[in-house]
């Protein structure tokens, strides 16, 4: 499997785990509680608190969750995001455990803990194999360049842009792929300028049609649609990423028009 996805629900706090794409060394863990008003937080609306654990940190995890020992055992952490520091707790006691960030409290038991420990096992040893593999990428521009590396894997969550007005939501996206614009950008379609014409526009950015593969700390592998995957810096994506299935992004017109040719190359 690329992707496991489970939740844990209990009568007041839920904890979505997410593993994301199996090429990504991260795990997420997203933490919802119910109002007062009866209804739960949704991720949609961007509710809730989400966290990434790195691949030390789900070591020190199942460790944690392997001990069989009937004293209390501990192990916690603090991420940092700028000024933001969210501190993390892992406590186990007996056959139950408490997970801690702040304003979300999860307390699980047997069976519970028994899945969560066999879910992590399994989705570090996938990536231990498929996240830390190295793979090299050949220059297109200059034939005689040395083959070099692709960028880290070792990934952070992406931030949303505040400055940014072209946000965009999952429907808007899959509405536009089914309108017959997008859906000419086929891979039978070589002529990279014919191509670049069919591509909705936006003040300086093309609407490209695809898939987000993986992610690094300042770049994204997008699998444009019928064609090639590429790396597109964050600097030339024009909307705010905070959603694991949207269907195209809005990407810079230099960045596109430059990158044409590599694109449509065999």
């Amino acid at each position: 499997m690329q992707r496991h996805r489970y939740s844990f629900f209990g009568q007041k706090v839920g904890l979505l785990l997410d593993s994301s794409e199996w090429t990504d060394a991260s795990l997420y863990l997203r933490f919802l509680k119910k109002r007062p008003e009866g209804y739960w937080e949704k991720p949609s609306k961007k509710e809730g608190k989400n966290i990434k654990l790195n691949l030390l940190e789900m070591i020190a995890i199942l460790e944690l969750l392997s001990d069989n020992q009937t004293t209390s055992k501990k192990w916690s952490t603090v991420h940092r995001f700028g000024q933001e520091q969210t501190p993390i707790t892992f406590e186990k006691r007996n056959d139950a455990l408490t997970i801690s960030v702040p304003g979300y409290q999860k307390y699980m038991k047997f069976p519970e803990t028994k899945l969560l420990t066999d879910l992590l096992q399994h989705i570090y040893d996938e990536k231990i194999i498929y996240a830390t593999k190295s793979e090299m990428v050949k220059s297109t521009s200059n034939p005689h360049m040395e083959e070099i590396q692709a960028p880290s894997r070792e990934s952070i969550p992406i931030q949303e842009n505040k400055n940014n007005s072209n946000t965009a939501s999952t429907n808007f996206f899959d509405q536009k792929l089914k309108s017959s614009k997008l859906e000419s950008n086929s891979s039978k379609s070589q002529d990279p300028n014919s191509w670049i014409s069919t591509l909705e526009q936006k003040n300086d950015c093309y609407l490209v049609p695809g898939e987000i593969q993986t992610r690094s700390e300042k770049a994204i592998a997008f699998q444009i649609a019928g064609h090639k995957s590429t790396w597109v810096p964050l600097s030339c994506i024009s909307q705010a990423i905070d959603q694991d299935n949207l269907k195209g992004l809005w990407i810079k017109q230099w960045f596109i028009n430059k990158k044409a040719e590599e694109i449509f190359a065999n």
